[in-house]
């Protein structure tokens, strides 16, 4: 922290940081201009830190590992996942449909983190649950005071998050011309079709919990957290079956 003080207060980089406007629901906005972080420490209060728990949750400034314990039931280990389909045709018409669906496992919400960083990441795009912040004593916030630099951006296991979904994956709607209209204009058979991908995905997880590590898209924490994947594509589609 004092090395980190002493590069600010000289200069070392100035020409590294961009001024940031943060606009005010009320007056005007508030310009961060540098690092406020390492001037929150207050160096006469570190000898008297009490870091350490005990399994029943009272403050030791004895640390032992053994006193270590796991979120119970919060497990990334998904529990049940499944598929249903159906397919039937009525007249000249078909249409078939593909659901998934998977649950009972947790995933930590890295995106949702840094999306929701309580003053920090500033540089990059905001949910809006952003603007649930603490603003004055009394507040029951999502967030606490974004002025502060010390509170933001914090492992919590608010960001844990069910992993739980439904997804309508397919569903395609078809038309057979008839036979004897078929053979009027050449053809043994002709059929138009729309389709449609990914049109619904149901969850309380911020995000797409099919995307990310959390799915084996990234090695090292598979099934543990989603991270910035780039989301499925919906899409409509329109085409035509020709037999000559």
């Amino acid at each position: 922290y004092k090395r980190s003080q002493a590069a600010i207060e000289t200069g070392k980089f100035d020409n590294e940081i961009v001024p940031v406007a943060i606009p005010q629901r009320k007056g005007d906005p508030v310009l961060f201009v540098k690092d406020e972080e390492p001037f929150n420490v207050k160096f006469d209060k570190i000898p008297e830190l009490k870091g350490a728990f005990q399994k029943d949750g009272t403050v030791t400034e004895t640390f032992s590992a053994s006193d270590a314990v796991l979120l119970q039931g919060k497990s990334p280990v998904v529990k049940f996942y499944g598929s249903l389909s159906t397919n039937f045709s009525y007249k000249a018409f078909d249409i078939s449909a593909q659901m998934y669906y998977s649950g009972g496992n947790y995933i930590y919400n890295t995106q949702y983190n840094f999306g929701t960083g309580g003053g920090n990441n500033i540089d990059v795009q905001q949910f809006t649950s952003s603007f649930n912040y603490w603003k004055k004593p009394g507040d029951v916030a999502f967030l606490p005071n974004i002025l502060d630099g010390s509170q933001g951006n914090q492992t919590t296991d608010k960001y844990l998050e069910k992993g739980d979904y439904i997804t309508l994956r397919d569903v395609t709607i078809g038309y057979n011309l008839s036979s004897a209209l078929a053979n009027k204009i050449k053809l043994k058979g002709f059929r138009f079709f729309l389709q449609g991908t990914n049109l619904y995905l149901g969850t309380k997880y911020h995000g797409l919990p099919e995307t990310g590590s959390g799915n084996s898209e990234t090695p090292g924490n598979n099934g543990q957290q989603g991270v910035f994947a780039y989301p499925q594509a919906r899409s409509v589609t329109a085409g035509f079956d020709i037999r000559f």
